[in-house]
């Protein structure tokens, strides 16, 4: 299966399977599809990298993670704190 078909919620399982011992087996509960169980039955090395594609790579991985940095933070305020959004206040207004 090619990885980019792989449900997002369903990821985390699956790339924390045990690659010591083949096959390997991850079931996760997909949301509103059901139950999915996954086979590990081989684990192939990717091309290698130069290091432009290398340092690019490593450029996104840095924003995501301050992506899932900052979500995390705001979703612990929002927790704390009592947050009324003013949906008026967004609008733009035409004249």
């Amino acid at each position: 299966m090619d990885a980019r078909l792989i449900p997002p919620v369903a990821a985390p399982a699956v790339f924390k399977m045990d690659t010591a011992k083949l096959p390997s087996y991850a079931g996760i509960e997909l949301p509103g599809t059901g139950y999915a169980l996954f086979k590990l039955t081989k684990v192939d090395a990717g091309e290698k990298l130069d290091d432009a594609r290398k340092q690019a790579m490593l450029t996104q991985l840095g924003n995501l993670s301050a992506q899932e940095e900052m979500r995390l933070y705001l979703d612990s305020l929002r927790a704390r704190y009592k947050v009324e959004i003013n949906q008026s206040a967004l609008e733009t207004k035409e004249k």
